[in-house]
């Protein structure tokens, strides 16, 4: 199950590709309010992510 969608975050990253994982990771080294958004419906979460599905 997902999280909730956070209303304020600090970090958000775009894309939970070769980059994006990465980036949400060393983000979450520093702060927990960190989102990604990623549009393909079938990609997995980040571990303790909240994950905005875009459709786009």
């Amino acid at each position: 199950m997902l999280n909730p969608i956070p209303s304020e975050v600090d970090v958000a990253v775009i894309g939970a590709g070769s980059a994006g994982l990465p980036a949400f990771r060393a983000a979450r080294e520093h702060t927990d309010r960190v989102i990604l958004i990623e549009r393909d419906p079938t990609a997995p979460p980040a571990p303790g992510s909240a994950v905005c599905r875009a459709n786009c």
